[in-house]
């Protein structure tokens, strides 16, 4: 808190006190010093690497701030960027310059993840194209998952796989829906049997 009340005082110290030319509305005249006029103005103040946003007030904000379109999130008056949050239960997820991210979004390592254009993560299946990819809070699978459904395989790319899969010496089959295959089925001709497991007797 001391930090951000000296970036205000540091935002004002400058200016010299003044008084603006009066603003006329009506047959009123309203005489309004400059550095008040200034701290009313303030919006953005950048102290190192970080951004803080001051109400017309002089107070650092905190929590969500739409700007030109944009949503940003303040913890303790700084703007966090590429960073997660969580609020409400919900999870978020900001990008290098503290927008909030919606749709596909590279966390800059290895993973990909999803937000609903709320920005929310998302947990459920999602089509680009003719593709289908299934996001767990957020995160997109690769792999084995289960679902209410059934069980799935997801390439190393995202993208759900149908058709015969090899795995461990194992074979599955995956059906056009992309589940996996279990008891009998007739697959181009032939009659083939799966465990309970998936795996192909």
């Amino acid at each position: 808190m001391k930090k951000i009340i000296l970036l205000v005082l540091m935002s004002v110290m400058f200016l010299v006190p003044a008084v603006s030319h009066a603003e006329t509305s009506g047959n009123v005249n309203q005489a309004v010093p400059k550095e008040e006029q200034a701290i009313q103005k303030m919006r953005w103040v950048k102290a190192g690497d970080s951004w803080y946003y001051f109400d017309k007030d002089g107070k650092a904000h905190e929590g969500w701030v739409s700007y030109n379109g944009n949503w940003y999130y303040f913890i303790d008056g700084i703007m966090v960027q590429k960073d997660y949050v969580r609020v409400n239960g919900r999870d978020y997820y900001l990008g290098n310059d503290g927008v909030m991210q919606t749709g596909w979004i590279h966390d800059g390592g290895n993973r990909w993840l999803y937000a609903n254009q709320d920005g929310s993560f998302k947990t459920g299946w999602v089509k680009e194209g003719n593709k289908w990819y299934y996001i767990h809070r957020g995160l997109m699978a690769t792999g084995w998952i289960r679902n209410d459904t059934g069980w799935y395989y997801m390439n190393p790319n995202g993208t759900m796989k149908t058709g015969w899969l090899q795995e461990s010496g194992n074979w599955y089959y995956l059906k056009s829906d992309g589940a996996m295959a279990t008891g009998k089925h007739l697959i181009n001709g032939t009659w083939y049997s799966f465990k309970d497991n998936g795996v192909m007797l």
